[in-house]
């Protein structure tokens, strides 16, 4: 709450990756809703915005969440299961990143709660994640998704490449300037690994490239 008690809370959610529209306001001392007429099988992501006295708070948001499908009894596992960053390097996670700057609780800009990797690359630099305990199970693995957003007055015009590397293999890809983009590429594409171990997100050219990267995901 803002102060000692709130007395409304804004809700808003949407199916993930998209833009947040009309919410809802919960009042009367009540601190729970029920969201209704959800999508079978689809990712959500939220926010809440506590008022008191006419003041606002920052809006606060937690794990996305997978509604069930039709006739399923028991819930899947949450689409956030294997998370590689949430406002810092999450479990076993660590960093080995070269070639350039890398903040990784920058509170400058972010896309999924108060922080993200604020990485000012180097020509060819990378942020280089690796798992310190064996891995992750790659069979339990369909995706890896993650948002970034890059910075045109460092960039200059036009859509930067970075590479995404899976472990060994590699794959190129356009980023946006100035605007989050989230970015979700099937496992398959790099050799469905039986373990995956590493992470790179790489600047694909010799000048320099300011990028935030936010939410970094492996989805069951």
């Amino acid at each position: 709450a803002v102060d000692s008690n709130a007395t409304t809370y804004f809700v808003q959610y949407q199916a993930y990756g998209d833009a947040y529209g009309t919410g809802i306001n919960v009042t009367n001392g009540s601190n729970s809703l029920a969201l209704v007429d959800l999508t079978p099988s689809t990712v959500y992501s939220w926010s809440v915005t506590s008022i008191c006295d006419g003041k606002t708070s920052a809006p606060a948001s937690g794990a996305a969440f997978l509604t069930l499908d039709d006739g399923d009894d028991d819930p899947p596992p949450p689409p956030g299961a294997f998370q590689i960053y949430t406002d810092g390097l999450i479990g076993f996670w660590n960093d080995y990143s070269w070639g350039g700057s890398f903040e990784f609780e920058s509170l400058e800009d972010s896309k999924v709660g108060a922080r993200s990797i604020k990485a000012s690359f180097g020509g060819y630099g990378g942020i280089n994640l690796k798992h310190n305990k064996g891995g992750i199970d790659g069979s339990n693995v369909a995706y890896v998704r993650f948002w970034v957003k890059g910075d045109s007055n460092v960039n200059g015009p036009g859509n930067p490449i970075l590479q995404l590397r899976v472990n060994s293999q590699d794959h190129d890809f356009e980023i946006m300037n100035d605007v989050w983009g989230i970015y979700q590429f099937p496992l398959s594409m790099f050799g469905s690994p039986s373990v995956v171990d590493a992470i790179v997100l790489q600047n694909r050219r010799p000048g320099a490239l300011l990028c935030y990267v936010d939410q970094i995901e492996m989805l069951a």
